[in-house]
C-alpha cells in the first residue's frame, strides 16, 4: 500500500477545520512545474486499483459535489458507522479490523487521513509514502503522522522539486 499526499511545510495535511481548501492556491503553480513533478500523480495514479480512504476524508470529498473520484477503481472508506453511508460507487465501507485484512499491494493507494495511516503504519501494511510538500505553513490542523505507537524506518528513493515544491518518496522498511 502506498500513501501519496500532499502536505504543508509544516506537516499539515487540512487546516484547523479539516479542509484542503489551501491545495487550490497552487493548481496553477504545480501545472507549470518540470514534468516529473506536474505529471507525478497522473502517472501515480494510473498504476492504481484500489484506494482506501477515512470517513472523514470520504466526508470532505462529498462536500464537494463532484461524485466520487475514485469510483473507477476498488474503493474502501474506513468507518466507526457502517450504516451512515449509502453510497454505490463505493466498494466498501470497512472498519479498521477490516482494514487490516485487505492484501497488501502496491496498486493500492492509502488516500488519507492521517488515523488510517497511523493504523497501517503501525500494523506493517505501507510499503511507500510520496510526500508533496507544498510551500506553505498551515500552524495548525490536521498533522500527516500524529500517533506515535510505532516507529518505522524510511529510506529515501527520490527526491524531486521544481520552484517551491518538493517531492519526497520513500520506502518503508517493516
Amino acid at each position: 500500500m502506498i500513501v501519496y499526499i500532499a502536505q504543508s511545510v509544516d506537516g499539515y495535511i487540512a487546516d484547523k477545520n479539516h479542509s484542503v481548501d489551501w491545495l487550490e492556491a497552487y493548481n496553477e503553480e504545480i501545472v507549470t512545474c518540470k514534468e516529473s513533478i506536474s505529471n507525478s500523480y497522473m502517472n501515480f495514479i494510473k498504476n492504481i486499483d484500489t484506494t482506501i480512504s477515512g470517513s472523514k476524508t470520504y466526508d470532505y470529498l462529498s462536500s464537494l459535489n463532484i461524485g466520487n473520484p475514485y469510483q473507477d477503481y476498488n474503493n474502501y472508506v474506513v468507518t466507526r458507522d457502517k450504516n451512515k453511508y449509502n453510497d454505490e460507487t463505493v466498494t466498501g465501507f470497512i472498519n479498521l479490523d477490516q482494514l487490516k485484512e485487505l492484501p497488501i499491494s502496491n496498486k493500492t493507494w492509502v488516500v488519507g487521513g492521517s488515523q488510517v495511516i497511523d493504523y497501517l503504519l503501525k500494523h506493517n501494511k505501507i510499503s511507500e509514502i510520496i510526500i508533496f510538500q507544498i510551500p506553505i505553513l498551515l500552524g495548525d490542523g490536521v498533522k500527516l503522522f500524529s500517533n506515535s505507537e510505532y516507529i518505522n524506518k524510511l529510506e529515501l528513493l527520490n527526491v524531486d522539486s521544481d520552484k517551491d515544491f518538493i517531492q519526497f518518496h520513500y520506502k518503508v522498511k517493516n
